[in-house]
């Protein structure tokens, strides 16, 4: 089974638009059936995002399952087709001409097989015969996936599964009893229940939903104070039984939590012996899954408040990165939306606040990964009042840190602007950065407020061999972009220069003046979680009339060097100061902009001509660059 895994879980890349989280996931996610019956495998997703089309395989083995169908997402649109090659391979294309996203974890169907044989049978994803994406955009990203198995049961046998929980010392909860795999009618049924009564009390049964089930008659309490309790139940109808299906209920158990521990609560033979007969008065096997109930001080979570500050906001994208590539157990309820959830602790915490990974794990699903961004970005803002958000308090004083500031240079009315913003400055760097969060204010008489984001592709703190995490949401009617980016190795930066960019619209109509910009609310941490000093100021850019273009006097004083270049051309203004230089290829396109002369690379530009229009203090300047590489 593991050489199969190797040859066909590969992974393969689909294409998403430039706004779409930079991974997705693809997860084939396995139940439990009797021998004989149907079991689905769901392919759960994350970072489906206008999505137009999607072509792989998935690779199953014939001796242990039989393909039988599929059921597409009905929220998904488009078209969804699955053709057999041979007894062993599913080639499934589905097509949207309008594009179709899917919240994180959402199936986008279910693929059912009859199960041949008992055991653990295992479907994977691959890229053979053919492997194809696409979306608006065209941009690749990777794809993380992930085979499923499934628990296959012999003939003659019933599965019983019992809930988990998470609660607090003195918190009463409730876990469900119920079928798991099953397909036919019982007749009788008898048990013991077993937990450990030094963390736990059974205070009583609930929801008794098989049919004539009643307290007094069919459970035995006396042993409850040891941690056991018995059970047996008869049906009233004697020649059809009770007909069960998986999902049906038997009933469920209520206790207290005594103190701090993990308890199994187990199907056990003593007092009562185990025995399950169906209406044939076959002698069933009980495939039973036990129930795990853990009680600790602090049982809840809320999705997207990774740092445990009772807020979702830019802050928390910080304790992703502190924790990525984490893994522990799963939570229980892998919903996102904005409520308490329990969840076990993990063996992590982080290093200096001590925040619970489990909170890091915003989607539950036992890993902490670009995945659980999205449960920041759905509940942005929320609090454990539901009251509106209000940005944090800086964490330290800022006299003597790096500075941080958005970069100056003058703009035009109408202009979509690009505006560096710097961590460091050549005499004063930014050392023992690991990840920065803070807030830009900007006027928004002068910017058009809805126009605002921001960019971190060009990041001094982006790092080519990790991910880099990233969030931002701009809050126009406050003139204000709250934005965070971190690492994810666990190795801090030093260094200076523009760690994001802001894009905004200036507004056609402003007049010319200055165009301040505030950076507020600063975080910024070590890999060790430790807050570091920065020093936020204010900066002023201007607007500006459209200037004269290549003035003679000025066009002289500006030289390129090397031109033709091959890994990257410096300005020489001579002693003119640079604002802003642009280079456009010779059919508009702009391929390079930056605020700085030294070292420009054109590593990412093909050999030919190109226009640089280059904004100084004194005028602007047009040059021809030559690439040749």
């Amino acid at each position: 089974m593991k050489a199969f895994a190797s040859l066909f879980c590969l992974s393969f890349l689909f294409l998403l638009p430039l706004s779409a989280q930079d991974t997705l996931s693809l997860t084939l996610e396995g139940g439990t059936a009797i021998k004989g019956k149907t079991v689905c495998f769901k392919l759960n997703t994350k970072g489906f995002s206008n999505l137009t089309k999607v072509q792989f395989s998935l690779q199953f083995f014939s001796s242990e399952l039989e393909y039988q169908s599929v059921q597409k997402n009905p929220d998904l649109p488009g078209t969804l087709t699955v053709q057999a090659v041979g007894g062993n391979v599913l080639t499934v294309v589905w097509e949207s001409g309008a594009g179709g996203t899917l919240p994180s974890g959402v199936s986008m169907a279910d693929f059912c097989f009859k199960a041949v044989r008992a055991g653990a049978p295992m479907v994977f994803l691959s890229d053979y015969p053919l492997l194809k994406a696409a979306a608006k955009g065209q941009q690749p990203i990777s794809i993380l996936s992930t085979p499923g198995s499934a628990k296959v049961i012999p003939d003659e046998s019933i599965g019983l599964a019992i809930s988990d929980t998470v609660m607090a010392p003195g918190q009463k909860a409730c876990v469900r009893l119920g079928v798991n795999a099953f397909a036919d009618s019982l007749l009788a049924i008898q048990y013991t229940l077993s937990w450990d009564p030094a963390i736990l009390t059974l205070d009583t049964v609930q929801n008794l939903a098989l049919p004539g089930l009643k307290p007094d008659k069919n459970f035995g309490m006396v042993l409850r104070s040891q941690g056991k309790l018995t059970f047996s139940w008869i049906s009233e109808d004697l020649i059809t039984g009770l007909a069960l299906k998986p999902g049906d209920t038997f009933y469920e158990l209520c206790f207290t939590a005594i103190k701090e521990g993990v308890s199994k609560v187990d199907f056990t033979e003593t007092p009562t012996a185990i025995e399950l007969i169906d209406i044939k008065e076959n002698l069933l096997n009980l495939y039973r899954q036990p129930g795990t109930i853990v009680v600790e001080k602090d049982p809840l979570m809320r999705p997207g408040d990774a740092n445990k500050d009772d807020v979702v906001n830019h802050f928390d994208v910080l304790q992703l990165g502190l924790g990525f590539g984490g893994e522990g157990p799963s939570r229980i309820n892998q919903a996102i939306e904005w409520k308490a959830l329990p969840a076990a602790s993990w063996a992590l915490s982080t290093p200096a606040a001590n925040v619970n990974f489990k909170h890091l794990d915003t989607d539950g699903n036992g890993r902490i990964e670009t995945g659980d961004l999205a449960a920041i970005e759905a509940n942005w803002g929320k609090t454990k009042a539901q009251s509106g958000f209000q940005p944090a308090e800086p964490l330290v004083p800022r006299a003597a840190g790096a500075p941080l500031f958005v970069a100056p240079r003058e703009v035009q009315p109408g202009e979509m602007a690009t505006f560096d913003i710097m961590l460091g400055e050549k005499d004063q760097p930014a050392s023992g950065v690991y990840g920065v969060a803070f807030s830009v204010l900007y006027d928004k008489t002068r910017i058009v407020p809805g126009s605002v984001t921001a960019l971190f592709s060009s990041s001094w703190l982006n790092d080519p061999s990790t991910r880099t995490l990233t969030a931002h949401r701009n809050f126009p009617g406050e003139g204000r972009i709250d934005l965070a980016i971190s690492a994810s190795n666990r190795i801090n930066r030093s260094g200076f220069g523009a760690i994001a960019q802001l894009k905004a619209a200036i507004d056609a109509k402003a007049a010319p003046s200055g165009l301040t910009f505030t950076i507020a609310n600063v975080r910024l941490i070590n890999a060790q979680e430790e807050a570091q000093a920065s020093a936020p100021r204010a900066s002023s850019s201007t607007i500006v009339l459209a200037t004269g273009i290549n003035d003679p006097a000025v066009a002289r004083r500006v030289t390129l060097a090397p031109n033709p270049a091959s890994g990257f051309f410096t300005v020489d203004a001579q002693g003119l100061t640079l604002r802003r230089l642009v280079c456009y290829d010779l059919q508009g396109n702009q391929v390079l902009e930056s605020a700085s002369a030294d070292k420009l690379p054109v590593d990412r530009l093909s050999s030919g001509i190109y226009v640089l229009k280059i904004w100084t203090d004194e005028g602007v300047v047009v040059k021809k660059l030559a690439v040749n590489r």
